[in-house]
């Protein structure tokens, strides 16, 4: 069902009350019977959700490794395999749909080797298949964080009624395993283990495409709230080629974001370029580490752009609660605010993103353009066909043209 008012896709989130109030039982007989134990060589951590949601887990994650140099295994959705198996300490990844259940989760399928027992489960995120996984395995504690999450959910929906910041999302995983936030200048350490040939930003992005700033453009979402139009992507691609000739790379997923990059180039006077449903995330990742900004509505590339360091320009939408905010200032947020306490909800019937002009958004690239590395217009230099492709093989991508 596509409505303006209510975001139907985002409410499956409701899927994950069941298996938490299980735990939640689970906990208390263990407590109840005497059984728990604070000894943990042997982890798994639990967390098989959406892109976005799982980027606000990995701070957490990584200072909990950081500190306890334990290595763990992890559950995670199959979207966000590619990223996991790439995470320090990570040991073993198991998949399993999250409450969303996309069709790109069910083709993957879940796993059958989990092992019987481990010292210590943390739960963070849960989904019904996920729970069918763990149910039968022992531990000798259990950690879930359906506590952090009521606290949490509170707070955000005070905050957003009395018009206060509401809390990141990352600080649910902090308070769950009793974590301080590491994060120094705005900024958290990187979850990833990184190839040590990888360049970052302006000086790889220069080296494979002549000179030319890459901007990754990401127009599409579940929620038509989120979308913007066409017409105002085109009128701001239009400016920032005026201005830089960037080479603009598309990215995301699905039929409709393809159908969108369709539409788009074809009403454009100079050539972009996509990877829509070439790349999995980590080939994503190592795209965004190759590039100069990113350019997109609210949705998990934005996010993971952020962890990536590249410089963002995010259109919010009019029910966004901003709790998935990039720690760099930076980088630039663009939005109208209507705020219900909750991302599912938009209380002004028919607003979406329409409010926002392609100028504003044009002013807030020119804001980030700043901190970019000076480059070459393309026209004296030019953009071999194909060479981005070829180093993001030499990563693992295989399906990337730029032709």
């Amino acid at each position: 069902m596509n409505s303006s008012t209510i975001n139907f896709y985002d409410l499956a989130i409701l899927r994950e009350i069941i298996p938490f109030l299980r735990l939640r039982l689970r906990i208390i007989l263990k407590y109840l019977s005497g059984q728990v134990d604070f000894r943990f060589d042997n982890i798994l951590i639990v967390a098989p959700c959406i892109l976005g949601d799982c980027l606000s887990c990995l701070p957490a994650i990584e200072e909990h490794y950081r500190r306890s140099h334990k290595p763990y295994d992890i559950i995670v959705s199959p979207d966000f395999r590619s990223l996991a198996e790439h995470l320090k300490g990570v040991r073993r990844v198991f998949v399993a749909s999250s409450s969303y259940n996309r069709a790109t989760e069910r083709k993957t399928g879940g796993t059958t080797d989990m092992p019987g027992e481990y010292d210590l489960i943390i739960v963070l995120r849960i989904s019904p298949e996920a729970f069918k996984l763990i149910k039968h395995v022992k531990c000798r504690r259990l950690i879930s964080s359906d506590g952090s999450l009521l606290k949490y959910i509170f707070r955000v929906a005070r905050n957003s009624l009395i018009g206060r910041p509401v809390a990141q999302a990352r600080e649910i995983m902090f308070d769950t395993l009793k974590l301080s936030d590491p994060s120094v200048n705005g900024r958290l350490p990187s979850p990833f283990e990184l190839p040590d040939d990888l360049v970052d930003g302006s000086a790889q992005s220069h080296v494979v495409g002549g000179g030319s700033r890459t901007i990754l453009v990401h127009p599409g979402s579940g929620w038509q709230v989120k979308l913007w139009s066409d017409e105002r992507w085109v009128e701001l691609l239009t400016k920032i080629h005026s201005l830089d000739h960037c080479r603009f790379i598309f990215v995301g997923r699905g039929d409709s974001e393809a159908s969108a990059f369709e539409r788009i180039q074809s009403r454009l006077n100079f050539k972009v370029y996509s990877s829509i449903n070439d790349l999995n995330l980590w080939e994503l990742f190592l795209l965004m580490k190759r590039s100069d900004g990113f350019i997109g509505i609210d949705s998990g590339p934005r996010n993971l752009a952020h962890y990536a360091g590249i410089r963002s320009v995010t259109l919010l939408n009019p029910a966004a609660v901003n709790n998935f905010m990039p720690l760099d200032t930076r980088d630039v947020i663009v939005e109208r605010q209507n705020r219900f306490p909750a991302n599912v909800v938009n209380t002004k019937r028919g607003a979406n993103l329409t409010d926002i002009t392609a100028e504003e958004v044009f002013e807030a690239y020119k804001q980030i353009r700043r901190y970019m590395s000076p480059a070459e217009p393309v026209q004296k230099r030019g953009i071999p066909a194909g060479l981005v492709a070829s180093q993001l093989r030499t990563q693992g991508a295989t399906n990337v043209t730029f032709e």
